[in-house]
């Protein structure tokens, strides 16, 4: 369809994507495991490109994540996990 429906809109380099008046929402699932490494890993499927926001002014950036910690390979006591996002 043709429907535009009125807002801010931005082009993602693909495919316009609208920035809402309430909020900016992008939801990505992480499906592949990852291991902890030095320095930090990134996620897969996470890369949400660049944008350009059309007015100047102050945004509110929040993150929602969560994430499981399984038993330490070889062991049956609990893993351990810290976590950090970085926005770059």
């Amino acid at each position: 369809g043709s429907e535009v429906t009125p807002g801010f809109y931005y082009w993602s380099g693909t495919q316009w994507r609208r920035l809402f008046t309430q909020g900016y929402t992008l939801k990505y699932d992480q499906t592949a495991q990852v291991a902890a490494a030095p320095g930090g890993v990134d996620l897969p499927g996470l890369n949400t490109g660049s944008i350009t926001v059309p007015f100047s002014g102050t945004y509110q950036i929040l993150v929602n994540a969560y994430y499981a910690v399984g038993n330490r390979g070889g062991s049956s006591s609990d893993g351990a996990a810290q976590g950090s996002i970085g926005l770059v």
